[in-house]
C-alpha cells in the first residue's frame, strides 16, 4: 500500500466537470511540476500538473 496525495489546483484543467483537485500515488516530481499516477503498481494514466496551475499538495489523505 502506498499514502495517496491529493493535488488542489488553482484552475481547473483537463478535468471532467471542471474539477479543482486530483488524488493518486505521486510518481516524480521536478522543478517543472509532478506527475500523479492513478494505480499504486505504476501501471495506471500518468497526469502531469505544472507548478504554475498547482495551489497546494496534500500529502498522506488515505491509503488504497
Amino acid at each position: 500500500m502506498r499514502e495517496v496525495a491529493t493535488v488542489h489546483l488553482n484552475v481547473p484543467i483537463a478535468q471532467p466537470n471542471g474539477q479543482r483537485e486530483h488524488r493518486g500515488y505521486i510518481d516524480r516530481h521536478d522543478e517543472r511540476g509532478v506527475w500523479i499516477n492513478d494505480r499504486e503498481d505504476g501501471r495506471g494514466a500518468c497526469t502531469f500538473y505544472p507548478v504554475d496551475r498547482i495551489a497546494r499538495i496534500d500529502f498522506n489523505t488515505g491509503w488504497r
